[in-house]
Protein backbone atom coordinates (compact mmCIF):
# COMPACT_ATOMS: atom_id res chain seq x y z
CA UNK A 1 0.00 0.00 0.00
CA UNK A 2 1.32 3.07 -1.08
CA UNK A 3 1.24 6.20 1.77
CA UNK A 4 -0.15 9.14 1.18
CA UNK A 5 2.19 12.67 1.32
CA UNK A 6 0.52 15.21 4.42
CA UNK A 7 1.68 18.03 5.21
CA UNK A 8 2.81 17.99 8.72
CA UNK A 9 1.57 21.50 10.01
CA UNK A 10 -1.71 21.68 8.12
CA UNK A 11 -2.65 17.86 7.25
CA UNK A 12 -3.02 18.98 3.42
CA UNK A 13 -2.31 15.74 0.69
CA UNK A 14 -1.92 16.14 -2.83
CA UNK A 15 -6.27 15.35 -3.03
CA UNK A 16 -6.20 17.73 -0.85
CA UNK A 17 -4.61 20.57 -1.50
CA UNK A 18 -4.67 24.23 0.26
CA UNK A 19 -5.88 26.76 -2.26
CA UNK A 20 -3.99 30.16 -1.81
CA UNK A 21 -3.79 33.12 -4.11
CA UNK A 22 -1.56 31.58 -5.87
CA UNK A 23 -3.99 28.59 -6.90
CA UNK A 24 -2.97 24.78 -5.48
CA UNK A 25 -0.12 24.42 -2.49
CA UNK A 26 2.74 22.06 -3.85
CA UNK A 27 5.69 20.44 -1.84
CA UNK A 28 8.38 22.72 -0.98
CA UNK A 29 10.63 19.10 0.16
CA UNK A 30 12.15 15.74 -1.09
CA UNK A 31 10.51 14.51 2.01
CA UNK A 32 6.83 15.69 0.68
CA UNK A 33 5.91 16.89 4.17
CA UNK A 34 5.67 20.78 3.82
CA UNK A 35 3.50 22.49 1.62
CA UNK A 36 4.01 26.18 0.29
CA UNK A 37 0.97 27.39 1.68
CA UNK A 38 2.59 26.47 5.04
CA UNK A 39 6.51 27.74 4.34
CA UNK A 40 6.19 30.70 6.15
CA UNK A 41 5.14 28.86 9.31
CA UNK A 42 7.84 26.79 9.19
CA UNK A 43 10.29 29.03 8.48
CA UNK A 44 9.05 31.57 11.34
CA UNK A 45 7.99 29.25 13.69
CA UNK A 46 10.22 26.38 15.02
CA UNK A 47 8.88 22.39 14.94
CA UNK A 48 7.84 21.97 18.81
CA UNK A 49 8.09 18.55 20.89
CA UNK A 50 4.50 18.27 22.95
CA UNK A 51 4.13 17.06 25.91
CA UNK A 52 1.14 16.59 28.66
CA UNK A 53 1.27 16.58 32.43
CA UNK A 54 -1.41 13.92 33.48
CA UNK A 55 -1.01 15.67 37.18
CA UNK A 56 -2.10 19.08 36.00
CA UNK A 57 -3.88 18.24 32.89
CA UNK A 58 -1.57 20.58 30.77
CA UNK A 59 -0.15 20.38 27.71
CA UNK A 60 3.19 22.81 26.45
CA UNK A 61 5.91 22.45 23.61
CA UNK A 62 9.44 22.94 24.08
CA UNK A 63 11.78 23.24 21.07
CA UNK A 64 12.49 19.71 19.20
CA UNK A 65 15.91 21.72 18.59
CA UNK A 66 16.52 21.68 22.06
CA UNK A 67 17.88 18.01 21.76
CA UNK A 68 18.44 16.96 25.37
CA UNK A 69 15.05 17.15 27.00
CA UNK A 70 15.36 14.64 29.64
CA UNK A 71 15.56 17.77 31.86
CA UNK A 72 12.07 18.81 30.70
CA UNK A 73 9.30 19.13 33.71
CA UNK A 74 5.62 20.35 33.73
CA UNK A 75 6.00 23.69 33.96
CA UNK A 76 3.38 23.98 36.68
CA UNK A 77 4.39 21.43 38.82
CA UNK A 78 7.65 21.49 37.81
CA UNK A 79 7.19 17.10 38.04
CA UNK A 80 8.57 14.73 35.24
CA UNK A 81 7.30 12.06 36.52
CA UNK A 82 3.73 12.33 35.44
CA UNK A 83 4.84 13.56 31.80
CA UNK A 84 3.43 11.59 28.42
CA UNK A 85 5.02 12.35 25.25
CA UNK A 86 2.36 13.54 22.98
CA UNK A 87 4.60 14.31 19.56
CA UNK A 88 5.82 16.54 17.27
CA UNK A 89 4.32 19.57 15.71
CA UNK A 90 3.95 23.26 15.11
CA UNK A 91 2.24 26.15 16.94
CA UNK A 92 0.19 28.82 15.21
CA UNK A 93 -0.43 31.77 16.59
CA UNK A 94 -3.56 33.42 15.67
CA UNK A 95 -2.74 37.47 16.76
CA UNK A 96 -0.12 38.80 16.92
CA UNK A 97 0.57 41.64 18.83
CA UNK A 98 0.68 45.04 17.23
CA UNK A 99 1.29 48.88 18.07
CA UNK A 100 -2.17 49.49 19.15
CA UNK A 101 -2.55 46.80 21.51
CA UNK A 102 0.72 48.03 23.23
CA UNK A 103 0.22 50.57 26.19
Amino acid sequence: MLSVSRCKVCGCTENTACITKNGACHWINNDEDICSACTPVVEFYPEMHFYQCSGCIVTFGVEAAFEDQTSVTCPICQEEDELVDAGFGFVTITKLPNDEDEE
